[in-house]
């Protein structure tokens, strides 16, 4: 009987082991979600927001100065753009802003199991994202200037 409880002991033991494993296992992929959705939240959304209102600053200028002549019809309108640049950078932000909390509530989700701990995360992702936002429009603009410089 006691070879019997001395190999049971083993057994219990290699399956706790087995089980603090697969435990280290989901942690480390449960962590790589979060990580992913914080670079998306922080970087990528931020930096294609501003890419964007790059791109509508430069039609805007290409487009201000062309004029259609009477008569000729074109599939486009060369007039001025739909949306103003304040709107769409009214948008960006507010699109930033919910964009964080969605993402805040999910991680402390991941992370956490509760969405109770999604402020902690909040605090972090909002600041985060809305200066990569602010410096990536900075930056952008020097080239969007150089673009229609030589334009």
């Amino acid at each position: 009987d006691a070879v019997h409880i001395i190999i049971e002991g083993i057994n219990a033991g290699s399956q706790l082991q087995e089980a603090r494993t697969l435990s280290k296992e989901m942690s480390a992929n449960v962590t790589t979600y979060a990580i992913f959705i914080g670079f998306a939240v922080i970087f990528g959304s931020p930096v294609l927001l501003a890419l964007s209102k790059s791109i509508l600053v430069v039609i805007q200028t290409l487009t201000a100065g062309l004029e259609v002549p009477a008569g000729i019809s074109i599939p486009i309108s060369v007039g001025s753009a739909s949306i103003a640049i304040r709107d769409f950078e009214i948008f960006s932000i507010v699109m930033i802003i919910l964009t964080s909390i969605m993402s805040s509530m999910i991680t402390a989700m991941i992370l956490k199991g509760n969405v109770k701990e999604s402020p902690r995360y909040l605090s972090m992702i909002v600041p985060s994202a809305l200066a990569v936002y602010a410096i990536s429009t900075f930056l952008l603009s020097f080239f969007v200037a150089a673009i229609v410089g030589q334009i």
